[in-house]
């Protein structure tokens, strides 16, 4: 599913060995350790410019000279809290593979403006979702998410509530962190009448079949544009009541630029484009008082070329040139070229930002590599360029006008964004 949610897909996942498990010698590691150091070294651009001197390069040797009495996931876990330290989230490991042979719990975790809820998983936990959690394991939610904070890499103050509930749904994780002495996560929950305020969260195996097991998850009451399930990487509607062109973007990626990067395996796999920018500059010059929205959350890829071009036409129309007719929607998921798109217009239009801060900095890497280490088979990347930006104060990118997401606007299926839009 191209379009993200507020929340961590919820991916059940078979129990296939025990995290103390080990697999992988330490000579194997070792050379892992040393792939990933030269890979670091060569392709980014400025890894060690930023970090104190021989910082990584120790860090790494710690996690090399210390694998005695380690299972492969926790040292995977070290090398990525030692990827993390550096502040590039494009720069990583991507651990998915070997936390998949290890124990989840079939949950997703939802950070909105009113704290950390659960919108689904598991018909085992059911009771315990559409509830704000007051705290997990003893912690409040900011304190639970700071314990996994060192496998994030922090761009800023919002990119932790972003991903760091992406990991609370692996024992081994929050066990290695802390969190836990065992595979439970006990959550304090809201007061409601005639529910209990606690919930017990544990890994379950899929294997065995049963109605613990079904997914579930809230479906929002009255679903408006953004909570539309959606295959596309771009959906256009004309929106008449409100004279409102509203252009959802969920990733920024097209079979040109595929094209144009000399990518024609990719190209062959992607949309065109041009079609649906045709068609909005049709709605726009049919519509010539019409307010138009480009909605770019949840777009955390690809690149900005086809927005620029698209803002050169936009920009010889009176939507392109006046007050309050073009807006941006923005929030913690917007980046790469989301957030690349969303500054261009901020700088070159009087497009209004609505929505939240990026997760991402604003001067931020990106065009990662992608690789393999040779003997774990852990996937990894790393940042090959930067993006500069002039003048540029701040390591968020701050909407014009705020407009958070509380969940009750999610269980109704409103929009606070779309709805601002409207009123204008």
């Amino acid at each position: 599913m191209l379009l993200r949610l507020l929340f961590a897909l919820v991916t059940l996942l078979p129990v296939r060995y025990a995290v103390a498990q080990r697999i992988i010698a330490d000579e194997a590691w070792r050379a892992d350790i040393d792939v990933l150091r030269q890979q670091v070294k060569i392709l980014h651009p400025t890894w060690y410019a930023e970090q104190p001197a021989d910082a990584f390069d120790k860090a790494l040797d710690a996690v090399a000279a210390n694998l005695s009495g380690k299972s492969d996931l926790q040292i995977a876990l070290d090398l990525q809290a030692v990827m993390a330290r550096g502040g590039d989230s494009q720069t990583k490991l991507d651990l998915t593979p070997l936390l998949q042979r290890a124990q989840v719990i079939p949950i997703g975790f939802g950070a909105y403006a009113d704290g950390l809820y659960l919108p689904g998983g598991a018909q085992a936990f059911k009771k315990a979702m559409g509830r704000r959690i007051l705290s997990i394991n003893g912690r409040n939610s900011e304190a639970a998410l700071e314990m996994v904070r060192r496998y994030v890499a922090v761009e800023n103050d919002y990119t932790l509530s972003r991903d760091g509930i992406n990991w609370l749904r692996f024992p081994a994780v929050y066990r290695y962190a802390g969190l836990s002495a065992d595979d439970t996560l006990r959550l304090e929950l809201e007061p409601q009448a005639g529910q209990s305020d606690v919930a017990l969260l544990y890994p379950m195996d899929v294997r065995r079949q049963s109605n613990d097991m079904m997914p579930v998850s809230l479906q929002p009451d009255v679903r408006d544009l953004r909570w539309q399930p959606t295959q596309s990487l771009y959906e256009l509607f004309w929106l008449e009541e409100h004279q409102t062109i509203y252009f959802q973007i969920n990733r920024s990626l097209s079979r040109e630029m595929a094209l144009t990067r000399g990518d024609s395996v990719m190209a062959s796999q992607l949309p065109e484009f041009q079609p649906y920018a045709d068609s909005l500059l049709a709605l726009v010059d049919r519509h010539p008082g019409a307010k138009l929205l480009i909605d770019l959350r949840f777009n955390s890829d690809g690149h900005a070329d086809d927005a620029i071009a698209l803002l050169q036409q936009l920009l010889q129309r009176p939507v392109g040139k006046e007050k309050n007719r073009l807006f941006l929607a923005t929030n913690a998921y917007t980046q790469n070229g989301a957030l690349e798109t969303a500054i261009h217009f901020h700088r070159n239009s009087k497009a209004v930002l609505v929505g939240t801060p990026s997760g991402q900095q604003p001067v931020h890497f990106h065009t990662p590599y992608k690789g393999l280490l040779p003997n774990s088979r852990i996937p990894f990347q790393v940042s090959t360029s930067r993006l500069e930006l002039n003048k540029w104060k701040g390591n968020a990118l701050m909407p014009n006008v705020s407009k958070p997401l509380y969940f009750d606007d999610f269980r109704n299926g409103r929009d606070p964004v779309l709805d601002y839009v409207r009123a204008q």
